[in-house]
């Protein structure tokens, strides 16, 4: 179980499978620009978080195991939030928008 969440660590702080190596040494990862996470990711991570947050397997995920999951999964939520904006920013431009004599902000919320 400590190898298996200590891989996922890994695949955490750097996504590309080139640089996944097995160890507990601990290291210095090479910085990755922030992307948005698949859905197999997100479940990935989220079956982590799940193993460590378990009062039975507690001790199976360690300091740096959570770090890299609560830092992933807040690089995942602020590309989220940019995104949002910049959805609410076009809905804005488009409700304010007259087509055709039509308002486009009487259309639903």
């Amino acid at each position: 179980m400590k190898i298996t969440l200590s891989l996922f660590a890994a695949m955490l702080a750097c996504p590309q499978a080139a640089a996944f190596v097995v160890s507990r040494q601990t290291r210095s990862m090479p910085a990755v620009a922030a992307t948005k996470l698949t859905d197999i990711e997100l479940m990935g991570i989220e079956n982590t978080a799940e193993l460590c947050v378990a009062d039975v397997l507690v001790e199976d995920c360690d300091l740096e195991e959570h770090e890299a999951l609560v830092n992933r999964l807040q690089e995942q939520k602020d590309i989220l939030g940019k995104e949002v904006a910049e959805i609410d920013s076009i809905l804005s431009k488009l409700k304010g928008h007259t087509v055709d004599g039509h308002s486009l902000g009487d259309l639903a919320p």
